[in-house]
């Protein structure tokens, strides 16, 4: 099973445990009390979808159902349950739901206390289940690749915001950025440079940072930062420090980058995190909207190919 549009990324996941292991790495925390469904394409991940145990079969089904018929290449689906036993009625009425629509499940499993209970072969797991390896080769490949999953969702929902460890610009780094605009213009080439320094693992010293905190407030310049991030782990990780260091009110452009960085790598969660970032700074930013739609209607990454889009409602961008 493979991430899509991330050539870099390939899993060779041959059983359900290594399946089970690699999950909290697609879905960016540790799982708890969820049901995770995973829609395959000739053996490549097309979408990964995480809800609440306890969420009402046909609420879930349908909206699996809406997502999966925009993904017309989905030619299994794999249902993992986190919970007890009480859940197992649950879980095979989704299967059900999803199978009488046309939708092949390959695995249907629960996982609890360490162990797996495969639910939809007979006796494919002894009674009291199998267990799960403490580490795989999936889960050393996907933390050599720099994966880790976070400890929970509400972990998840504070990664964009100020920590202790991220150096916050000062008002008094925004006001010597702004004169230093004023002098010199916004310029595209504060964002080559920023990206080149992030590239090679470089920090942005504070009065970087507030530059380009405002310079992103540019079109042009948010829309050349745009257009140069993808999926890449050092993207990430510069929209992700900048955002985290942005005032407040400015953090609109650097969430939204962040949280394209993030769709594009297939983590929806953090996405959604740093997009509530960008709309609490600017509830009608632009980019931030594209994002939201994207996420509402469960894109996958390949569904646009060209950015930035020539009119926010145009997903299909400049050819």
């Amino acid at each position: 099973m493979s991430k899509p549009d991330n050539d870099k990324l390939t899993l060779n996941i041959s059983d359900p445990a290594e399946l089970i292991t690699a999950l909290p790495y697609l879905v960016g925390h540790q799982i708890h009390d969820s049901i995770v469904v995973i829609g395959l394409a000739d053996r490549e991940m097309q979408v990964a979808a995480r809800t609440d145990i306890d969420t009402p079969v046909t609420h879930v089904g349908e909206h699996l159902q809406a997502a999966l018929s925009r993904l017309p290449n989905v030619d299994t689906l794999l249902i993992v349950g986190y919970a007890t036993s009480t859940a197992d009625d649950a879980l095979r009425a989704l299967a059900e739901y999803l199978r009488t629509r046309g939708h092949t499940i390959g695995h249907l499993l629960r996982v609890a206390e360490g162990r797996y209970h495969c639910l939809g072969v007979a006796n494919c797991t002894p009674p009291e289940g199998a267990p799960l390896a403490a580490s795989t080769a999936v889960a050393a490949s996907l933390t050599y690749r720099g994966l880790a999953p976070l400890a929970d969702r509400a972990a998840i929902d504070a990664l964009p915001w100020p920590t202790q460890d991220a150096s916050a610009v000062t008002m008094r780094h925004i006001a010597q950025a702004r004169l230093h605009l004023a002098s010199n213009g916004y310029r595209t080439a504060q964002v080559h440079d920023a990206m080149a320094r992030a590239k090679t693992g470089q920090p942005l010293t504070d009065d970087q940072a507030a530059q380009l905190c405002l310079a992103l407030h540019d079109d042009l310049c948010r829309d050349t930062a745009w257009r140069g991030t993808d999926d890449e782990q050092w993207q990430f990780e510069l929209w992700l420090d900048l955002t985290r260091r942005c005032e407040p009110t400015l953090a609109a452009p650097a969430a939204s980058l962040l949280a394209w960085c993030a769709w594009r790598r297939g983590n929806g969660p953090v996405a959604t995190a740093a997009v509530r970032r960008a709309v609490q700074a600017d509830p009608t930013y632009p980019m931030a909207m594209l994002i939201i739609a994207a996420l509402q209607e469960n894109l996958p990454p390949s569904a646009i190919k060209h950015w930035p889009p020539t009119d926010p409602g145009d997903q299909t961008g400049p050819a």
